[in-house]
């Protein structure tokens, strides 16, 4: 019944600390939990049927200690990356093959560029399209300014204030009057004799106030006058003092030759100033009479809508150049290179295939950067603190019989994962040296999380509840480093100091006592009477450092040299002899090891050999 009791218990605590990395500590806890249930079970039917209690001697030694956590994974490269197509076309070069070593930036796929170079064309000509439209537009918002395409009066407005107006709708008529011109008849024969630029005498009717004047044009043509008179008209130009207008009539001599007939004075230009802009009239600048000179604005239109226009074709013009740039840009894209330095580990795509960017994932080649490889292991929340960059990890693929590499944590990652109750973290380690390791192989890996060198060590089964272990006399117990506390074996239970409870494990009231149970964990007890210590043996409290599976450190309470007892329980049967040794470890709540003292609360101690 106690047997089956105590094998229930380990079942349940194994169940209850199971986790997705697997460490060597806790399948050896639950081995020892499971001796020492059968030790507990044993030693009680040793007992009662008189089987031998036996003890080995062992010597305390000096030794290295290093307490691991274990973990598997899947090597993979430190970096790879799959070389997409982003355009279509033909492959035209292809100058590499599976299995070379390329660089960066090495050439890969050349791919034809005839589409794009129509692309490009297409796009340069809608560029050069919405510029002129957004010119366009800057210079209607221009227009709306109407000006004077020359200097002289302005004889006639023909808009007012608050008018509407169109493209094209006259605005004014404007006459050069700075020069006047005075077109008179002259004998046929006379003005055969005349030149231009010859002077002129010019007199004003009326005023008889006589300008000078230049022969400016004399006609080649004949005209008939009034009496059958033969004339050719000679055009004066005279500087205007101010008073002359077209009213103006003069009559003009060159070379002694007097004109046929006056006549009316003209402007030099006569010019109707357009609108080139709709909009409504906002402001008129000049009356008529004004005096104005070429450039000036005569009337100033308003618009609501040239702001909007303009912004629009700006808009127009941006989004063509973007598209022309981005034409551009996707020439790189026929020209792929090698976007990071390793090997070619996949090509699929040779001279003369099409590549079609439509299909989506098209993968031309596949890189791996072989300079290091990497792997990610799971650790418990329990052991995650234990774990730092920089550690040192031991590598072992089952690929690669007898050899081990060594690799190095690189991250430590807190994004946790949560499967039925029990959280990990993953751990990324690098491997430099990892020559024969290839991506995809399974490894084992053991990461060292703490160690120490040189120090008193003893076996941990020899270690018994209450951090007690048997002592051969003769051994200084620790004696130089101050630790002398020994525990009476014939009243006292180590790891339970309670008085009142006799050797054979019943209470003062005379109720049979289980063995002592520490946090639940069955761990095993040592002896409690005179006769399980044996002759020449003493009970002597240790402190207790870090240990892993086989061994534990002694801090204070043994010397190196003293020499120890295992306790050993063994019965025969018809046709063998069994010995069992009662282990004194309980299952843990997380890794094995820690300091001296009492074993911490819901983790299993060090437990004590079997009498």
């Amino acid at each position: 019944m106690k047997l089956k009791e105590n094998l229930q218990k380990a079942k349940t605590a194994f169940q209850q600390k199971k986790k997705k990395t697997k460490r060597k500590l806790i399948l050896s806890a639950l081995a020892i939990v499971l001796a020492v249930s059968f030790g507990v079970n044993y030693w009680m039917k040793s007992s009662a049927s008189g089987n031998e209690t036996t003890y080995e001697d062992v010597a305390v030694e000096r030794r290295d200690i290093t307490v691991t956590l274990t973990g598997t994974g899947t090597v993979s490269p430190v970096n790879q990356y799959e070389v997409k197509a982003l355009v279509s076309g033909d492959v035209l070069a292809a100058p590499f093959e599976e299995g070379d070593v390329v660089e960066k930036g090495d050439p890969l796929y050349t791919i034809d560029t005839s589409n794009v170079e129509n692309s490009i064309e297409k796009a340069r000509v809608s560029v050069e399209k919405a510029q002129k439209s957004y010119n366009e537009t800057l210079e209607t918002k221009k227009n709306l300014n109407v000006t004077s395409d020359i200097s002289g009066v302005i004889q006639e407005l023909y808009v007012e204030v608050g008018d509407s107006v169109s493209n094209g709708a006259q605005i004014a008529l404007v006459n050069d009057n700075s020069t006047m011109l005075l077109k008179v008849p002259f004998n046929s024969n006379d003005a055969a004799q005349l030149r231009v630029g010859q002077s002129a005498s010019v007199t004003l009717d009326g005023s008889f106030e006589t300008l000078s004047g230049t022969v400016s044009k004399v006609s080649n043509v004949e005209s008939v006058l009034d009496g059958n008179m033969l004339v050719r008209y000679v055009t004066i130009s005279v500087k205007n003092p101010g008073a002359i207008t077209s009213d103006s009539y003069g009559t003009a001599v060159v070379g002694g030759f007097a004109c046929n007939s006056g006549a009316n004075f003209e402007p030099t230009a006569e010019k109707t100033i357009s609108a080139k802009a709709s909009g409504e009239v906002g402001k008129i600048y000049y009356d008529e009479g004004a005096s104005i000179k070429s450039g000036a604005t005569i009337v100033n239109l308003t618009s609501t809508s040239i702001d909007t226009e303009i912004s629009t074709a700006a808009l127009s013009l941006k989004d063509a150049e973007l598209s022309l740039q981005n034409t551009i840009d996707e020439m790189d894209d026929y020209n792929i290179t090698s976007p990071i330095s390793g090997t070619v580990i996949e090509k699929d795509y040779k001279v003369g295939d099409t590549i079609d960017s439509t299909s989506s994932g098209t993968t031309l080649a596949i890189i791996y950067d072989l300079s290091s490889l990497v792997f990610e292991m799971s650790i418990d929340e329990l052991d995650v603190g234990l774990v730092e960059v920089g550690q040192e990890v031991s590598i072992t693929a089952d690929a690669l019989e007898g050899q081990t590499f060594t690799g190095t944590v690189d991250t430590v990652s807190i994004n946790g994962t949560t499967s039925n109750g029990v959280t990990t973290y993953p751990v990324t380690v690098s491997v430099k040296d990892a020559d024969g390791l290839l991506p995809g192989m399974n490894i084992n890996a053991s990461i060292v999380v703490e160690s120490a060198e040189n120090v008193l060590a003893i076996p941990l089964s020899a270690v018994s509840r209450g951090n007690l272990v048997l002592l051969k006399d003769g051994g200084s117990g620790g004696s130089s480093s101050g630790n002398t506390d020994t525990a009476s074996p014939a009243n006292t239970t180590p790891g339970d100091q309670t008085s009142g409870q006799n050797a054979s494990g019943t209470d003062s009231a005379g109720t049979n006592s289980s063995m002592p149970n520490q946090s639940g964990t069955n761990a095993s007890a040592a002896p409690s009477s005179n006769k399980d210590v044996p002759d020449g043996y003493t009970w002597v409290k240790v402190e207790l450092g870090i240990n892993n599976e086989d061994y534990i450190e002694v801090k204070s309470g043994l010397d190196e040299g003293d020499t120890i007892a295992i306790v050993k329980v063994a019965t025969e049967s018809t046709s063998t002899q069994t010995a069992t040794t009662s282990t004194g470890m309980g299952m843990g709540g997380g890794m094995m090891g820690g300091g001296g003292g009492e074993p911490p609360s819901g983790g299993g101690g060090p437990g004590g050999p079997m009498g």
